[in-house]
């Protein structure tokens, strides 16, 4: 993100767009848009609390902890559904 900051700032908005579809980001990237690069640390940012908990169920499960294990899993659910609700 702080990439695709710098950059705006040195080159700014050559196409003068907003916004950015998800299917140009890495696009994007290649061409050296500066959007396109804080689009995909936002990305990150939004994916790794995620992962952190899917990583969480798994370990949970090969400790054998399944109180921990069974929650992870409803978190995972519930954003799961937002995901699906908000892309609705």
């Amino acid at each position: 993100m702080a990439v695709g900051a710098l950059l705006f700032f040195v080159h700014g908005n050559a196409d003068g767009s907003t916004a950015i579809p998800m299917g140009a980001v890495l696009p994007g990237i290649v061409a050296g848009n500066p959007l396109a690069y804080m689009v995909l640390g936002l990305l990150v940012l939004m994916v790794t609390p995620a992962l952190r908990i899917c990583m969480a169920a798994v370990g949970y499960v090969l400790e054998g902890q399944w109180g921990f294990a069974i929650i992870s899993a409803g978190v995972i659910a519930v954003l799961a559904v937002s995901l699906f609700i908000g892309a609705a």
